[in-house]
């Protein structure tokens, strides 16, 4: 729900922003494709500009040098047709001027060749002024382009090319919005039956749930303590079900239930939550549970009534207990320290078991002190818990 509730987030954020980016692209990818581009164009057409520009004076020239190659009396062409001749008489005359002849046929072959081209190139000189102000329209059409998308025409192509992917992905936002209002709607029909499951089964278990939790309470000094479990319908399903769940206690017979969390001192708080954990030890499906020092704050008899529980929950888990009251420690199978110890300018712990006679020494300690009557006290603690 959270991943299809996050997608529909980020396709209707931000709509407006969006619009105007639909409406830039479409624009841009019109311009560029309206202008249909090729690469290497520009090139072609400064060089088409440069002939165009120069039009008049490549038509003089290319008069001037079809007069002198083939077009007068005096031209080249026919003034080289008299060395023909003459290299053709010598070559009859001696076998061996064969090449002056051939170089004097070839050379006028290629003044031939020559004219040829001349007129061709001359043929297709355009020298109508629109052709000029038509490339040059072009040419500036091109150089807008640049300013707007690219240096050069292949990047103003890529820039469309691109422009039109983030058009196509903008364009169909909408149709992967409409999938997603699918996805959303099943998956809230999906929590909400999840949801009212969930009450069901808060429903049938809260009352045993309060029993037992009742029962640990007694056990821990709580006798007649209150304790329940209240459930407030919400406005609509959420992740943690249809109702928010609260803990009500009354340490005291004869005061009303209030919620826990305001209520009660942070050594009741242990205890309560001692006796939940206990309650849901075996259903929990835990195999390991740690508690922290929740005996914080209660001692004496109620700190070997927590000890107890704890003894009791070891049954069917295995439990690791962070403790400072002897009644606790002396429950355990076994015992470490730990212990601070100031080492090359650094604080260092260290975690040491504790076994044997160290066993009695540290909860002699722990009761205040290594004199005997605290030693036979510690003594007298594991003995009673011991197997």
């Amino acid at each position: 729900m959270d991943a299809v509730g996050g997608r529909e987030k980020a396709l209707t954020e931000n709509a407006e922003a969006i619009a105007r980016e639909i409406d830039l692209l479409g624009h841009q990818v019109a311009e560029i494709s309206e202008a249909n581009l090729r690469s290497g164009e520009e090139e072609e057409l400064v060089a088409r500009q440069r002939t165009a520009a120069n039009s008049k004076r490549l038509v003089e020239i290319c008069a001037s040098l079809g007069a002198a190659v083939s077009e007068s009396d005096e031209c080249v062409t026919a003034r080289w047709s008299e060395v023909v001749r003459l290299a053709r008489e010598m070559h009859r005359l001696d076998e061996g001027a064969a090449a002056i002849h051939d170089a004097a046929g070839a050379m006028f072959e290629s003044l031939q060749d020559f004219g040829r081209a001349v007129d061709r190139y001359s043929a297709g000189i355009d020298g109508d002024p629109r052709q000029l102000a038509g490339i040059e329209a072009r040419l500036d059409e091109i150089q807008s382009l640049k300013r707007k998308y690219g240096a050069t025409i292949d990047e103003v192509l890529r820039f469309g090319r691109e422009a039109a992917e983030r058009l196509e992905a903008l364009r169909h936002r909408e149709e992967r919005r409409d999938g997603l209002d699918g996805d959303i709607a099943k998956a809230h029909q999906s929590m909400r039956e999840a949801a009212v499951k969930l009450t069901k089964a808060r429903s049938r278990s809260a009352p045993s749930l309060e029993k037992l939790v009742k029962s640990h309470l007694a056990d821990l000094g709580f006798a007649k303590a209150g304790f329940s479990i209240s459930f407030q319908e919400l406005e609509s399903a959420g992740t943690h079900g249809m109702e928010a769940v609260e803990f009500l206690f009354a340490p005291n017979p004869g005061e009303p239930e209030r919620p826990l969390r305001s209520i009660a001192s942070s050594g009741e708080i242990s205890r309560v939550m001692l006796a939940i954990k206990t309650a849901l030890a075996g259903v929990a499906g835990v195999p390991v549970m740690v508690f922290d020092e929740i005996d914080a704050n209660v001692g004496g008899e109620i700190g070997a009534k927590v000890g107890a529980k704890m003894d009791e929950i070891s049954g069917s888990r295995q439990v690791f207990c962070i403790t400072h009251l002897p009644q606790v420690a002396a429950r355990a199978a076994a015992h470490f320290s730990v212990r601070k110890e100031l080492e090359g300018g650094r604080t260092r712990t260290h975690l040491v078991a504790v076994s044997g006679g160290a066993r009695v020494d540290e909860v002699a300690r722990m009761l205040g002190g290594r004199s005997d009557s605290a030693r036979k006290h510690a003594e007298a603690l594991l003995a009673g818990t011991s197997a």
